[in-house]
């Protein structure tokens, strides 16, 4: 039930995908931001009130479309505020903040949360919303005197039905091997998400130090989004990207040999060291499209999207098919031979220059 709860947000996300690209014809960031906002201070108010699975399902799917919105509303803002080879690096800068949300907020909930879930965990998010709420006025109000590189909107075209499913499909089609990157970059998150916490169980004698798993696999990504602007810009986004993943991937094959847990530990931080230089440099590319084809913005924001929730979709379910089939540790294994692999192949299928021009 925990995993039909979780995977109906990207389900939802989806399909939002798909209604925000038809629909919504102008994502500049500060109306993007601010209907997410208006579904940040709703979806709390649903959730008090959820004792049936109905009421847990559309709570996570309005979860799914703040995500979506959040995601729209950042890839508008860097291509906006930063300069191409600054792409990269402006989501390293987001992915370190990202990075301490992760890790800040099981903490305080875990705080908060006893024998049974009172108001308290709910005091925590409205206070989370309001100060994201401040600082998003704030951010507003240092970028006023520059309208003419943060306000500039795309150029309305109204289209049908068919021509959008036309347009996704001839984007699609150029930038497939990024798609099916980003679709198998998400489904590792996820896989992570769902086996860690039962891997580390396995651990039981070395409690509370079993935890370290999933914190080590969150902490690269606050170390790496200092230094990924320069690496992108030497060795390339998209080239950076593979090639970091791939080695991410390789390390988790020596789960199949590591019985030492402190060495387990030792791996799964530097296999989220590399993996952790993918996730912006991959961003930087897609920002890199979006100035290319300002009038395309919705869609390659959309397709993009689209494959971060499949890719979330099927982690977890092929997690535990894995763990079912290999066992916890082994199956990160076979997730890394499978990742690394996959990335090989996506990167010879991926060609040196992709100009999206509709």
């Amino acid at each position: 039930m925990i995993g039909l709860i979780i995977g109906s947000s990207s389900v939802a996300g989806g399909i939002f995908d798909f209604i925000i690209s038809k629909y919504i014809r102008n994502t500049h960031f500060r109306r993007i931001y601010l209907l997410m906002f208006v579904i940040c201070f709703l979806t709390p108010v649903v959730l008090w009130a959820a004792k049936p699975l109905w009421v847990f399902l559309l709570t996570s799917g309005l979860w799914g479309i703040y995500y979506d919105l959040y995601h729209f509303g950042k890839f508008d803002f860097i291509s906006r505020a930063t300069t191409k080879d600054d792409h990269s690096g402006g989501f390293g800068l987001l992915w370190i903040f990202t990075s301490l949300g992760y890790m800040i907020a099981p903490i305080l909930v875990g705080l908060t949360i006893g024998n049974f879930i009172d108001w308290k965990p709910y005091l925590l998010m409205y206070g989370a919303i309001i100060i994201s709420l401040l600082f998003f006025g704030l951010l507003i109000y240092m970028i006023r005197k520059k309208k003419g590189q943060y306000y500039a909107n795309q150029i309305y075209k109204p289209i049908n039905f068919l021509q959008e499913i036309h347009i996704w499909k001839k984007i699609g089609k150029l930038i497939l091997p990024l798609l099916l990157f980003t679709m198998l970059m998400y489904s590792t998150n996820g896989f992570f998400w769902t086996i860690g916490p039962l891997f580390s169980e396995n651990f039981k004698n070395i409690y509370p130090f079993n935890g370290l798993f999933l914190a080590l696999y969150e902490l690269p990504p606050l170390l790496i989004g200092w230094f990924i602007g320069s690496i992108t810009i030497k060795f390339g986004k998209k080239r950076t990207a593979y090639f970091s993943f791939m080695i991410g991937s390789l390390i988790l094959i020596s789960f199949a040999f590591i019985q030492s847990f402190p060495i387990l530990l030792i791996a799964i931080f530097l296999s989220s060291l590399f993996i952790s230089a993918a996730w912006p440099s991959l961003s930087g590319t897609y920002v890199d499209y979006i100035c290319e084809a300002r009038n395309q913005e919705e869609e390659i924001e959309a397709l993009d999207d689209f494959f971060c929730n499949l890719g979330c979709i099927i982690g977890p379910v092929s997690a535990g098919i894995l763990a079912d089939q290999f066992g916890n540790q082994n199956s990160f294994a076979v997730l890394g031979l499978i990742g690394a692999m996959a990335t090989f192949t996506l990167w010879k299928k991926t060609p040196k220059e992709i100009v999206i021009k509709i």
